[in-house]
């Protein structure tokens, strides 16, 4: 549950996103150029900095684990009609538009599955800019 907390400027995360995204590597240092700024100010911007990043991943999570739920539903149903498909045949022979439409079903609900994981790909490269993000150091000179 995200509770509320303080904000930075959405200027600083953009600016700082900018750069997160084009470092790809571990361990990454985020230097603030700034006039002299006390410890406390300092490490408060930290943590609201920080705080701003779980709610972040902790959203984008949520959204995956839904893009996962709604795969396994699809899989499973998509598994259940091509096997009612198989199995049925012998009982509704004359009722080809039955099979078909239980055919259709099947290969719909295995196509979305892969519409489901290819949608959610935006989300996974935002989720590791997110934990590049939150295991920065961040630093004031």
């Amino acid at each position: 549950m995200l509770l509320p907390h303080a904000e930075l400027n959405e200027a600083v995360y953009r600016s700082v996103n900018v750069f997160v995204e084009k470092y790809r590597g571990d361990g990454m240092t985020l230097t603030i150029v700034s006039g002299p700024v006390s410890e406390s100010v300092q490490n408060t911007f930290r943590e609201v900095y920080k705080a701003h990043d779980r709610d972040e991943r902790e959203k984008v999570t949520r959204f995956l684990m839904r893009r996962f739920n709604r795969s396994l539903v699809l899989l499973i149903l998509s598994l259940t009609a091509f096997v009612l498909g198989n199995n049925l045949t012998s009982f509704f022979n004359d009722h080809a538009v039955f099979l078909s439409v239980v055919g259709n079903l099947g290969a719909f609900c295995l196509w979305e599955v892969g519409y489901t994981q290819f949608s959610a790909k935006d989300a996974v490269l935002e989720k590791k800019r997110i934990e590049r993000a939150l295991s920065a150091v961040i630093e004031f000179c």
